[in-house]
C-alpha cells in the first residue's frame, strides 16, 4: 500500500485479526459483531469489528468490517482504512473487491464522538465467503492497515484585536448643544416675554409650518431676524424647540405648567402635556403629537378632573384615538354622574356642543 501523500504526517500500523470457529458466529444477527484486541495507533486506541451478517439491515447477506475509535477526543481524528483477507494455507494477502481495498489510499475517514465507527459495509457476500479459499479449518484471517493523521501543531495566529464598539448616536446631544449655545443662530423668536435663538434651516426642516412662515409665500419673514410667536407660552415653546432639534423630550417638561402654580405635580404634568399637544398640532410635529396623545391616554393622566378638557383638546386637534379613550372613560356611569362637578364639563358644553351631545347620548 502506497503511503498517503500530502503535507500531513501519518502514522501507520498493520493488524492481523484472526477469527476462530466461524461456524459458531456466522449465525449472529445483523448488527452483532466480534471485536479484535485493542491496537494503539497515532496516540489513540482502536478495535476492529467483524459483522458476520452485516452491520445494518440493508447489508444483510454481506460481511462487514469496521474500525472503532475508543474514547474519542474532543477533536476530529482523520484516518485511512484498508482491509484485506488472507488465505491461511499460503500466507499471502488477497485484496477484497470492496470500495476499501489495499490500493485505496485516498479513502480518508473522519472519526469523532458522534461518528466513532467507520468501515466497509459490503466487504464480501456471505455466500461467497463460505465457499472461498479464505475459510480454512473454520477460521478466517483479516488484515487491517490503519493510517492515522498526526496533525502538526498549528502555527499560532496573531490575535486580531476586537474592533471597538460603535458608540451610540450623539446627534441629539450635538443639536441640543447647538440650540443652547445659539452658535450660528439666524432668527430670534419672541415668545411670552422670552427670546429664543434658533436656526431657520432647522426649524424649516422639522416643521412644515415654520418652513412656510420662514421660506414660503410670506417671504418677508425669511429676511426677518426677529419673529414674534403668539398663542403659546414660553415654557411650552421651549419644549417644542428642544424636540425640534433633538427629536426627544427633555427630562422635565413641567415648566410649562408655571401658570398652574400651587397645583399638584400630577396636575401640572397633565396641563403641560395638554399644552404641548396643542403646540405639536399647531406646528405639525406629528410624532410629538402622538407622544402627547399616548401620554394623556394613560390611567394616571386621564382623571375626572381632566377628562373633559382633554376630550375638548382631542376634538380640536383631530386626535381620534385620544377622543375615543376620553369618551369611553366619561360615559361610565360612575364617572358620568360626577362629571358635572368638574370645571371642564361646562366648558366642553359651550365650546363643543356636538361632542357634549354625543357624550350625553352615550351615557344615557
Amino acid at each position: 500500500m502506497a503511503e498517503p501523500k500530502g503535507t500531513s504526517e501519518f502514522v501507520c500500523e498493520s493488524h492481523i485479526f484472526d477469527i476462530f470457529g466461524y461456524s459458531t458466529i456466522k449465525g449472529l444477527g445483523t448488527g452483532k459483531y466480534i471485536r479484535s484486541s485493542p491496537l494503539h495507533v497515532g496516540g489513540h486506541d482502536w478495535v476492529i469489528q467483524f459483522f458476520p451478517n452485516g452491520r445494518h439491515s440493508y447489508t444483510t447477506g454481506y460481511v462487514s468490517l469496521y474500525v472503532k475509535l475508543l474514547n474519542p477526543p474532543n477533536k476530529k481524528v482523520s484516518a485511512i482504512l484498508s482491509f484485506s483477507v488472507r488465505t491461511r494455507d499460503k500466507g499471502n494477502y488477497v485484496s477484497d473487491q470492496s470500495s476499501c481495498t489495499a490500493n485505496s489510499s485516498t479513502l480518508l475517514q473522519t472519526f469523532d464522538a458522534d461518528n466513532p465507527i467507520q468501515g466497509v459495509s459490503y466487504f464480501m457476500k456471505k455466500s461467497d465467503l463460505s465457499s472461498s479459499k479464505y475459510l480454512s479449518d473454520d477460521c478466517l484471517t483479516f488484515r487491517c492497515i490503519l493510517w492515522v493523521c498526526m496533525d502538526s501543531p498549528a502555527t499560532p495566529i496573531a490575535t486580531v484585536p476586537k474592533p471597538p464598539s460603535v458608540p451610540s448616536s450623539n446627534l441629539a446631544v450635538h443639536f441640543s448643544q447647538l440650540l443652547e449655545s445659539g452658535d450660528g443662530a439666524d432668527v430670534n423668536l419672541a415668545v411670552g416675554g422670552r427670546t429664543f435663538f434658533a436656526h431657520k434651516c432647522v426649524l424649516a426642516a422639522r416643521s412644515p409650518v415654520f418652513r412656510e412662515e420662514l421660506f414660503g409665500s410670506k417671504s418677508e419673514k425669511a429676511a426677518a431676524d426677529r419673529v414674534v410667536v403668539e398663542g403659546i407660552d414660553a415654557a411650552t415653546f421651549q419644549t417644542l424647540l428642544h424636540f425640534i432639534y433633538t427629536d426627544l423630550l427633555p427630562d422635565c417638561v413641567s415648566e410649562s405648567a408655571e401658570a398652574a402654580a400651587g397645583s399638584s405635580d400630577k396636575s401640572a404634568s397633565i396641563i403641560s402635556t395638554q399644552r404641548l399637544l396643542a403646540g405639536a398640532a399647531r406646528y405639525k410635529l406629528d410624532r410629538l403629537k402622538m407622544i402627547c396623545e399616548n401620554k394623556l391616554s394613560e390611567n394616571e393622566y386621564l382623571t375626572m378632573e381632566t377628562v373633559a378638557t382633554t376630550l375638548a383638546l382631542a376634538e380640536e386637534h383631530n386626535c381620534h384615538q385620544l377622543r375615543d379613550t376620553c369618551m369611553e372613560f366619561a360615559v361610565k356611569k360612575e364617572n358620568y354622574l360626577a362629571l358635572p362637578l368638574t370645571d371642564g364639563f361646562e366648558k366642553l358644553k359651550q365650546s363643543h356642543p356636538a361632542v357634549f351631545k354625543e357624550l350625553v347620548e352615550k351615557a344615557t
